[in-house]
């Protein structure tokens, strides 16, 4: 299980880091943006998505039961 220290660090909480990616998708969707705004909305989705990965991984991590081999024999 990971530890408190290993909690990702000044990142969104991953609501906010889902509502900013669909507001990036509806921006990118409805074809108005230039090809550099687009392809820096595309930069922060992928930054976003790298982030909400982290959140789910470190929370699933949380909900794991400690390991037998942690036990002392």
């Amino acid at each position: 299980m990971p530890k408190v220290d290993d909690e990702p660090k000044d990142i969104m909480l991953y609501e906010e880091v889902m509502a900013r990616l669909e507001t990036i998708v509806r921006q990118l969707e409805g074809g108005r943006a230039t090809l550099a705004e687009s392809l820096s909305l595309y930069q922060e989705a992928q930054q976003l998505s790298r982030t909400a990965d982290r959140l789910l991984n470190f929370a699933e991590a949380m909900l794991e039961p400690p390991s037998s081999s942690a036990e002392p024999s």
